[in-house]
């Protein structure tokens, strides 16, 4: 039977590590800024990190734009002192998200940005206990002109950006006038542009943008 250690779930057949004994303190959620001070009591954390997403590529002539890479994951049960200061980076779009405790460097790698149709590569995680690639983005649709009729239109949508742990990535745009979504979530990367072509028009829309990275930290004493 599955056991509730406060708000974690464990399943006996489960392989990932127990949390820390102890009472459970309190989470931060870190989305800006490059410090932060543990709590007085603190002695042991769960600590999760999130890379930030890549963007959207552009939509180009018979194309749609491919979707930007979703951050990496990272995460790792470390010993931590009360009432001391650690430094950390929070990645911006396609940027890395670390966190320095000790000797121990907790990295997410952000999503890989879109440049062509094709969809980007994810992001990875390094040195946690858990450690999981971003997903890739999607490539936008194609077509070879000569396969469409002069008095043709078609409209050539973006790929949707990669998801993460915290969600999915930007949806593709299906218009030449809008552009791809933005990440819908912590890490998520952002999706293509569209692109339209019919008789004396070709015209196409940008790349969402990723989304930021984030990190978690839950402490116990």
């Amino acid at each position: 039977m599955p056991m509730s250690l406060g708000f974690w779930i464990y399943h006996p057949s489960d392989t990932t590590p127990l949390p820390p004994s102890g009472w459970f303190l309190r989470t931060s959620y870190l989305t800006s800024d490059t410090s932060f001070t543990s709590h007085a009591n603190a002695g042991n954390a769960w600590i999760e990190v999130v890379g930030g997403g890549g963007a959207g590529a552009a939509a180009s002539a018979n194309s749609g734009g491919g979707g930007g890479g979703a951050g990496g994951y990272a995460a790792k049960f470390l010993s931590i002192t009360p009432s001391t200061s650690y430094t950390y980076v929070i990645g911006g779009a396609g940027a890395e998200t670390k966190i320095t405790i000790g000797s121990t460097i907790l990295t997410a790698a952000g999503g890989a940005t879109a440049t062509t149709r094709d969809g980007a590569l994810g992001g990875i995680g390094a040195n946690g206990d858990i450690n999981i690639d971003g997903g890739d983005g999607v490539s936008g649709l194609n077509y070879y002109p000569k396969q469409i009729h002069p008095q043709d239109s078609a409209l050539l949508s973006g790929g949707n950006g990669g998801s993460g742990p915290w969600g999915s990535g930007g949806r593709g745009s299906n218009s030449n006038s809008a552009p791809g979504m933005t990440g819908h979530s912590y890490g998520g990367g952002g999706g293509g542009g569209g692109w339209v072509t019919c008789i004396g028009t070709d015209t196409g829309s940008a790349g969402g943008s990723g989304s930021p990275g984030i990190i978690v930290i839950k402490e116990w004493t």
